[in-house]
């Protein structure tokens, strides 16, 4: 999908006051959709478009109401999308704006409880940027 349609369909999460199944599958939608967009031609439109995604999204889980299992899962959409900002700046050198999309990503991964985006976020970013993993007892 063109990233102005994967725009458009982002906003139509935006002002819901309550998110199910359907709203969760959309914006994993929306992320792999933009994800596939940069992997083909990274620029700054895929790059803003992963951004406000984020944005909606966190807007949403602040905002909205869902079951636990939607707002995990949505956190974790939001940490993709994260990602994806993260190597748009870092491709661009601005170390600064990717090094906090990473820290982002990162939280927001931990946040779901999902050690593979973890490792994403950590893996995506530059070594420095996040914290040394916590040995296993």
């Amino acid at each position: 999908m063109p990233v102005p349609k994967l725009v458009a369909a982002a906003q139509l999460l935006e002002g819901r006051r309550s998110l199910g199944a359907g709203d969760l599958a959309l914006a994993a939608d929306i992320a792999t959709g933009i994800a596939d967009a940069y992997l083909k031609a990274p620029d700054g439109d895929v790059v803003r478009a992963a951004r406000a995604h984020v944005y909606t999204l966190l807007d949403r889980l602040r905002s909205a109401t869902m079951s636990g299992a939607t707002r995990a899962r949505l956190t974790a959409v939001a940490s993709d999308a994260a990602c994806v900002a993260g190597c748009g700046y870092l491709d661009a050198n601005r170390l600064d704006k990717a090094d906090s999309w990473f820290e982002d990503a990162l939280r927001l991964a931990r946040q779901a409880g999902d050690r593979r985006l973890e490792a994403l976020a950590r893996g995506a970013g530059r070594n420095d940027v996040a914290d040394p993993p916590v040995p296993s007892a």
